[in-house]
């Protein structure tokens, strides 16, 4: 039996957005890098003690973020150094019954009701700090194997 109703969130894939990928420059060293631009996959899924129950909390969770599709500033954290104008879209995410299993089959406890959205476009900055560092140009790694 659950405790109270709740919804749990999985990330369950991530990927480079498809259309950001190639939107890089040409390598020039006076200019900064851009953000790796991410595709998120996350599977919601709905805790409660009845399939009536289950049923009412995904609607309500599904509707929520149909009318709120844009996390903006106002609801992305400061500390994680968003910037102003950065946005991050929620989308329904078809799965197929296949794929859904697969999941469900790889996680414990068994199969609860569940709904997959993409999460896009999440970037990650480049470290400036790497720019200021001067290029590797040799490497040596040592190999040994264990003597048992």
């Amino acid at each position: 039996a659950v405790d109270s109703d709740r919804v749990t969130l999985f990330v369950h894939r991530v990927g480079v957005n498809p259309h950001l990928r190639t939107s890089g420059r040409v390598l020039n060293r006076d200019m900064d890098p851009l953000p790796l631009s991410l595709d998120v996959h996350l599977l919601f899924s709905i805790w409660t003690n009845s399939p009536e129950d289950e049923l009412t909390v995904l609607a309500w969770l599904m509707r929520e973020l149909h009318l709120h599709p844009i996390l903006d500033s106002a609801t992305l954290n400061n500390d994680a150094a968003w910037e102003g104008d950065e946005v991050v879209q929620l989308i329904p995410e078809e799965l197929s019954t296949e794929d859904m299993m697969r999941l469900w089959d790889a996680l414990t406890p068994s199969y609860r009701l569940s709904v997959s959205y993409i999460a896009r476009v999440v970037r990650i900055d480049p470290d400036t700090l790497n720019r200021l560092l001067p290029p590797v140009v040799a490497s040596r790694f040592d190999y040994q194997e264990a003597v048992r």
